[in-house]
């Protein structure tokens, strides 16, 4: 395992980084987005929705835990915030919904990481010292074709 990191200087990069995730994105894709309030994750996912072709506002689902929304692949946006167990996060049954039409997005999934697969992207997000960037890690398991795959789509945003 690695990280690969990325940093974002506003919004619209991380919308792109979002996009370039979401570009890469295939059924049964489960990704698991962690950080504090305000380090992009909502943001994240509007750009992965845009790339799944997913028009319309998307907005945290904090107080419905999860929204879905149809294009050729569905999106599952979770919000666990508000959960305190373990427990019901798993009453959740989100395994249960991820399928080869599904791609899964978590937003606080560290309040159910021990339920999750090993094969899930963990997306780590957080304010640079200054507060004015996000810091976007993502754990790349270097044996997983797919992940390597990933930080290629992502090179070439650094090089833009």
């Amino acid at each position: 395992m690695t990280t690969y990191e990325l940093l974002s200087t506003d919004a619209e990069f991380t919308l792109k980084i979002g996009e370039s995730i979401g570009a890469w994105c295939q059924g049964e894709d489960l990704l698991l987005l962690h950080g504090p309030f305000g380090a992009g994750k909502t943001v994240l996912t509007q750009g992965i929705a845009g790339a799944l072709g997913i028009t319309g506002p998307i907005r945290s689902p904090s107080f419905t835990l999860m929204s879905t929304y149809q294009a050729d692949l569905t999106l599952a946006h979770w919000d666990l915030f508000r959960l305190t167990s373990i427990h019901e996060v798993w009453d959740l049954g989100i395994l249960d919904q991820i399928d080869e039409k599904t791609i899964c997005v978590i937003e606080w999934a560290e309040k159910g990481s021990e339920l999750f697969p090993e094969t899930a992207l963990d997306i780590n997000m957080d304010y640079t010292e200054d507060y004015e960037n996000r810091v976007i890690n993502i754990d790349i398991d270097t044996n997983n074709p797919r992940h390597v795959e990933l930080t290629k789509i992502l090179d070439r945003l650094k090089k833009n």
